[in-house]
């Protein structure tokens, strides 16, 4: 059997990603999903963001300004290739999608989550601090965002 290389604190990234799978799970649950190109149904977190951010309000989640302010000042970066054929992340983080913060700040997870998922967090080169100050603040900003819309809150919640 392999042996489980732990390169990140286990206690913050195990989490984040149950967390992150149950909110996919709650975004299909409640209508925020769409039809990908292989017929499968996938969470439309573009709609979801969209939607939650029309009437969000981030005073009432004091976690959230932290976290939107680290984020936003200091995003995710994106797993490249460079041009010797390594992998590595991208010197300056390139913009968040969205057309306000708060969907700026879904984007930031989603990027979180898909550079843990597609091992970019796992070299021996990673800043540790700081993937697990993201990991932190993408918690927050989830929990904020599920919190705020009562239907995939519902469904999060097994309703």
């Amino acid at each position: 059997m392999l042996e489980v290389i732990d390169f990140l604190d286990s206690q913050l990234a195990a989490p984040y990603f149950q967390v992150f799978t149950r909110i996919e799970y709650s975004l299909k649950r409640s209508g925020y999903s769409r039809i990908a190109k292989n017929g499968t149904i996938e969470a439309d977190w573009d709609k979801f963001s969209k939607i939650t951010s029309k009437d969000f309000k981030e005073d009432n989640f004091p976690k959230y300004l932290a976290a939107k302010e680290y984020l936003l000042n200091e995003p995710p970066r994106r797993q490249i290739k460079t041009d010797e054929g390594e992998v590595d992340f991208e010197r300056v983080a390139a913009p968040l999608a969205g057309n306000n913060d708060f969907e700026k700040l879904i984007s930031a997870t989603k990027r979180v989550r898909n550079n843990l998922y597609h091992g970019g967090k796992m070299s021996f080169k990673g800043d540790w601090r700081r993937n697990e100050i993201l990991l932190e603040h993408c918690h927050e900003v989830l929990e904020a965002a599920v919190m705020s819309n009562e239907p995939v809150l519902r469904a999060y919640m097994g309703g």
